[in-house]
């Protein structure tokens, strides 16, 4: 399941990062002013509370491939009090949960899982309270929340070593410099994308789980990885298979004999280069032997 939710969320991520991003940007931006503006937090909370659940439903939207735009983040205005009031609820218990001694932390984070799936609940299901929304959600989390738990802690852990080992190399004298930029690039890359990737991944959990994605496409596609793992698997083999074909023709090329046709043609020309000087032999004793009838004819003293 986790394969497909992260090989979906890349998919997503190519398709509409840059809409994902601006409408991220947007939700920001709205909170800042809100709190600036707000003054007291009765009035900022509840539409801090209503931009966080409607940014939730655009994660959403963007992980099932609809059009993603900026109704979606505000789409709790529509029924305000009760998707405010909702979310609400849904932080006032999970502080509950926290104060508690010693252990409140733990089931703090517990209970934060437990509630993920409030802002989805409130706007895919009208029908549900706020108290309604929590239960529903308590429901559909038990199994999955430590699938959810790795999955969150996988990310940051990946972002923070990354981060780690360029600060580390940073410290190299001269070449420091070149990783202390990839690291400041890695950083606002982090900054950029890991929000989406976090909140893709949040509504990914919730479509899978409340039976929006189809189990058959999701066994196609399991059956599909298996094939491409096979696939990659047996092209490997053949590959292995092809060079040691090859290294094994070399060497046997290497210890054949050579041919007749070239060891006769050798044969024929060591023979032509121990003939040459016997033929030059009769040429010189011709030239020697006027030579020597020249000496024998001339005459005496």
């Amino acid at each position: 399941m986790i394969e497909y939710i992260s090989d979906k969320i890349l998919s997503r991520l190519k398709t509409v990062p840059l809409r994902l991003w601006g409408l991220s940007l947007l939700a920001g931006l709205l909170t800042a002013l809100a709190c600036v503006f707000g003054v007291l937090p009765i009035i900022w909370v509840p539409i801090v509370l209503t931009i966080q659940l409607g940014m939730a439903n655009v994660y959403l939207a963007g992980y099932r491939g609809g059009e993603v735009n900026s109704d979606d983040l505000f789409r709790g205005f529509k029924q305000f009090g009760r998707c405010a009031g909702g979310m609400a609820w849904k932080s006032l218990w999970v502080l509950i949960w926290g104060l508690i001694p010693i252990a409140g932390p733990v089931l703090a984070i517990i209970k934060s899982y437990s509630y993920r799936f409030v802002p989805y609940l409130l706007t895919e299901k009208p029908e549900l309270t706020a108290t309604g929304a929590l239960r529903e959600s308590m429901k559909m989390t038990k199994g999955y929340k430590g699938k959810m738990f790795l999955a969150d802690l996988v990310i940051y852990i990946a972002a923070s070593l990354c981060t780690l080992i360029l600060g580390l190399l940073a410290l190299i004298p001269y070449i420091g410099v070149l990783f202390r930029i990839l690291e400041l690039l890695f950083v606002l890359l982090c900054a950029v994308f890991l929000p989406l990737v976090l909140g893709l991944l949040k509504a990914a959990f919730y479509d899978e789980i409340d039976g929006g994605a189809d189990p058959e496409r999701y066994n196609a596609f399991v059956q599909q990885l298996q094939m491409q793992r096979q696939m990659k698997a047996d092209l490997k083999a053949q590959m292995e298979q092809f060079k040691q074909q090859q290294l094994m023709q070399m060497q046997q090329q290497m210890q054949q004999p050579a041919p007749a046709a070239d060891t006769e043609a050798a044969a024929s020309a060591e023979q032509q280069v121990a003939e040459e000087p016997e033929n030059e032999t009769p040429a010189q004793d011709a030239a020697e032997v006027p030579e020597q009838s020249e000496q024998e004819d001339t005459p005496k003293d």
